[in-house]
């Protein structure tokens, strides 16, 4: 779920980045894991500022 997580995020899928961090630290809450999920909330709040977010395929 980190893996997903860094790869959505790379490519701006905030949504689903989210998502697999939100997961990766209820399955193993660390400091690096919720530092992971708050990181990728503050892009996607970025994200959702700017005009054209990216769109996730499906």
């Amino acid at each position: 779920h980190y893996n997903l997580a860094v790869a959505y995020a790379k490519k701006q899928w905030y949504e689903l980045a989210l998502l697999e961090a939100e997961k990766t630290f209820e399955l193993r809450p660390t400091p690096e894991n919720y530092q992971l999920q708050e990181l990728i909330r503050q892009r996607k709040d970025l994200e959702s500022l700017s005009p054209a977010p990216a769109t996730p395929p499906g």
